[in-house]
């Protein structure tokens, strides 16, 4: 009888789990406080100019995903998804964007080198390529916090024989 009763118990907690909703799972038209109530408080939050409030939840620095749920000027859910992809980061536009904007869309970076003989600095994003292969994503800023340039690559935190978290 203990037995079957563990065994419902932790049954019971899968389910539980598994009910947690999490930011992909957000419909369109739900209202900003019922995704705050559900998926919980986002990373950031900022408004998009003409259109509305946006959340982002990001996994950084040990996860490999941040989600962006865009709301309308109403606060309903028009779209959750996912920022660090290859389609996303290919959106950067050097010599257009600060530091603030590319926080903003992908959320606190995993790692921020700096690279003195250069005169740069960075933010390293750490992704899923394909949703399979660890990988980062460096975007490097200027002096002035100014975009210069990506570059893609190997996630290095998990070179050398494992995940170095």
């Amino acid at each position: 009888m203990k037995r079957a009763l563990a065994l419902l118990a932790a049954l019971g907690v899968c389910v539980g789990l598994a009910a947690c909703a999490t930011p992909a799972g957000v419909k369109p038209g739900t209202p900003e406080p019922e995704v705050l109530k559900s998926v919980g408080s986002p990373t950031s939050r900022s408004v998009t100019p003409g259109v509305g409030p946006r959340l982002l939840y990001s996994q950084q620095p040990w996860g490999y995903e941040a989600w962006a749920i865009q709301f309308d000027e109403q606060g309903r859910a028009i779209s959750a998804a996912q920022m660090l992809t290859d389609e996303q980061f290919a959106k950067i536009r050097p010599g257009q964007q600060s530091r603030a904007d590319i926080e903003r869309l992908f959320g606190p970076p995993a790692d921020r080198p700096a690279f003195a003989l250069t005169n740069e600095t960075s933010y390293m994003y750490r992704y899923l390529r394909d949703n399979v292969f660890p990988s980062a994503m460096w975007v490097y800023f200027d002096t002035g916090g100014v975009v210069t340039r990506t570059g893609g690559g190997l996630d290095p935190w998990t070179l050398g024989g494992g995940d170095r978290r």
